[in-house]
């Protein structure tokens, strides 16, 4: 029995070990000018969203830049394998100087409203995953890559016939690729903010100073979130590497 436990225990520890050698470069944090809608969009509520996005006082980076550093603060150092460090990743010349392809885009949705943290590249997602195989020939010392993406959307219930209750759900994707390039890990991680607004049928609600405290409530419920949950996501994203 105690031969057995000791194999077990010496198994357990060469397989800790291997994933902990393995390396991972985190090369996209970013996400989307526009806010998005839990409920389906009128014409109208795409146009108010891209007039959002428009606004030079729309300033959802700064919640994004926060959000990024709780994240490596509290989080990464859960995953079993390392993660090459930011400095060496965003220094590389060549990652710098990266296109990501943004597919046919014709929409007010467009590529052009992606939003990477400072440093970062937006890397959106494509059917044959090129945009990540070209990446990855930027780090051959990696085992894979990893991506965040982070995103808000309006969450409206309605207490009237004019009247709604409003608040936003923040997530954020975590994506996993080997070194083929192959999607092996992705989960998605979501929470709604505690303080909420009234929308009310005439007044303009999506403005930045009624939407910017409910994103940052939300970011700030998201990473409470993440903190309770990533041991799993950290331990199932190891194991598919």
């Amino acid at each position: 029995m105690k031969k057995i436990l000791l194999v077990t225990y010496v198994v357990l520890f060469a397989l800790q070990s291997f994933a902990q050698d393995k390396k991972v470069a985190l090369v996209s944090f970013y996400t989307v000018k526009q806010v998005g809608f839990v409920d389906k969009p009128s014409e109208q509520d795409l146009l108010n969203s891209a007039k959002l996005a428009d606004d030079t006082a729309w300033r959802i980076l700064p919640i994004l830049k926060s959000f990024r550093a709780q994240f490596f603060k509290n989080d990464v150092d859960k995953f079993p394998f390392q993660l090459l460090p930011e400095k060496q990743v965003l220094a590389n010349r060549e990652y710098r100087q990266f296109m990501a392809d943004n597919g046919n885009v014709n929409d007010i949705l467009s590529f052009k409203t992606n939003l990477p943290v400072p440093g970062y590249q937006a890397l959106p997602d494509q059917k044959k995953n090129d945009n990540e195989k070209n990446m990855l020939t930027l780090f051959p010392a990696c085992d894979g890559i990893m991506k965040v993406f982070v995103k808000f959307e309006l969450d409206r219930r309605g207490v009237g016939p004019k009247m709604a209750l409003v608040k936003v759900k923040a997530s954020a994707t975590i994506s996993l690729f080997n070194k083929k390039g192959e999607k092996v890990f992705e989960t998605t991680e979501s929470a709604l903010s505690q303080l909420s607004g009234s929308q009310i049928a005439g007044i303009p609600f999506m403005v930045p100073k009624k939407l910017l405290p409910l994103c940052e409530n939300a970011a700030d419920e998201l990473l409470i979130a993440l903190q309770n949950d990533m041991p799993g996501i950290a331990e199932k994203a190891g194991s598919r590497l």
